[in-house]
């Protein structure tokens, strides 16, 4: 089976939905960068919602799904499905993402404050060997 993290829902009862970057919504809303709480409240007052796509982990590439659900009296439901563009596979049920990988391995050997620094390009290796194997 396939790991699936629900990250956030976002429930839209009609119209349309505009995914940009906040950088981009700080500009259209003339707000500087240390605004950021000014501009998620008036997303907030004005119906919207505000998804984090962490793209640290590499490309902010999303594809997006149309899928159709159908329930037990035959209604047709609509699903959009929002995903990462890129990747090679998914991760197992079980199998843990390089984050969870990496506060594992820290508690495990002991490492804490500013030594976890000097650890972290190790143990993502570690895990980036696991991933290809």
């Amino acid at each position: 089976m396939i790991r699936q993290d629900l990250e956030a829902t976002l429930d839209c009862q009609n119209g349309r939905v505009y995914i940009i970057p906040m950088e981009l919504m700080n500009k259209l809303m003339k707000a500087g960068n240390d605004e950021d709480m000014a501009v998620l409240t008036a997303v907030l007052d004005g119906g919207g919602d505000m998804v984090h796509l962490n793209a640290s982990e590499g490309s902010a590439s999303v594809s997006i799904y149309r899928k159709h659900m159908v329930s037990q009296d035959g209604t047709n439901i609509p699903i959009v499905e929002l995903r990462s563009g890129k990747g090679d596979r998914f991760l197992m049920e079980g199998e843990l993402t390089r984050e969870e990988y990496l506060k594992k391995r820290l508690k495990e050997l002991g490492i804490s404050g500013v030594e976890i620094i000097g650890r972290l390009q190790e143990l993502s290796d570690e895990y980036q060997r696991l991933m290809e194997s």
